[in-house]
């Protein structure tokens, strides 16, 4: 079995799971719909209705173009109150796939946030180009930077090493955009409508049983400042996960435990 085999393998078993668990939730809301219990871990009032998964609809793009899937795995109303539900079977995992084109895209169109020329190429070097123009001729002490296969790649650890003053530039606007990038990760990504208001952590054979609310960890982002002036490793890490380089694009990850430490509300 090839490594792209075996790649599309699991990811086809992780969304087979992942469509499992929205079933059991969605059976789930149903049973509890006026639960009062399960109302206030929501916030809303009145009884829950019209819940339905929603995963594998196709909504309208903010960027135009194809159809794209909404943040919302499940959506409900609580009288005239839309809830949409994202929901994780794990505890870590993907919350945005993207290439580099389109995540500087989507934040400069969408967010009005655009990136420079250093950025996009800090970013490029950091998923590994295809492009050897963008590692081509970088040096550290008289040493040539080696390219690994056919995708040259540096990790943000290495990018300090050897790009240290556009991985600054690149850092510091990660940082002063973290709200942006928690907005396209956990509540609409590129969609126009099936936001999600929540990130319910939810697994019946592990037991997992959490609520979050996706506009608590916006306002917490809006307070991140600037990243620890030593990085370890190869990903960036992120106050609510970390972005990490995956099969040539930028890969938004989220972590219970990390939401955890930021003393947001979880229910």
């Amino acid at each position: 079995m090839t490594a792209e085999n075996d790649y599309i393998q699991r990811w086809q078993s992780a969304q087979k799971h992942g469509q499992e668990s929205e079933v059991q939730l969605a059976r789930y809301l149903r049973k509890h719909a006026e639960n009062p219990q399960i109302l206030a871990r929501l916030g809303v009032s009145d009884p829950l209705s019209s819940i339905r998964v929603h995963s594998r609809k196709r909504v309208e793009s903010l960027l135009g173009g194809r159809p794209v899937p909404p943040k919302a795995d499940i959506v409900a109303l609580s009288g005239e109150k839309q809830i949409g539900i994202s929901v994780k079977r794990s505890r870590e995992g993907q919350l945005d796939l993207r290439t580099v084109q389109s995540f500087s895209r989507v934040l400069e169109e969408v967010y009005e946030y655009p990136a420079n020329s250093f950025i996009l190429r800090s970013l490029e070097a950091f998923v590994g180009s295809t492009d050897a123009s963008v590692v081509n001729n970088i040096t550290l002490g008289g040493m040539r930077f080696r390219q690994d296969g056919k995708r040259a790649r540096l990790g943000i650890f290495e990018q300090t090493l050897y790009l240290n003053n556009e991985v600054e530039r690149l850092l510091e606007w990660l940082a002063n955009g973290m709200h942006f990038i928690a907005q396209l990760g956990f509540v609409s990504g590129t969609a126009k409508s099936g936001h999600a208001t929540h990130i319910w952590y939810y697994n019946e054979e592990t037991d997992l049983n959490v609520i979050c609310r996706t506009n608590a960890i916006i306002a917490s982002s809006r307070e991140f400042s600037a990243f620890p002036t030593a990085i370890v490793g190869t990903d960036i890490p992120l106050p609510f996960g970390a972005i990490s380089a995956h099969q040539g694009c930028i890969q938004i990850r989220h972590s219970l435990s990390k939401i955890s430490a930021l003393g947001i509300p979880l229910d």
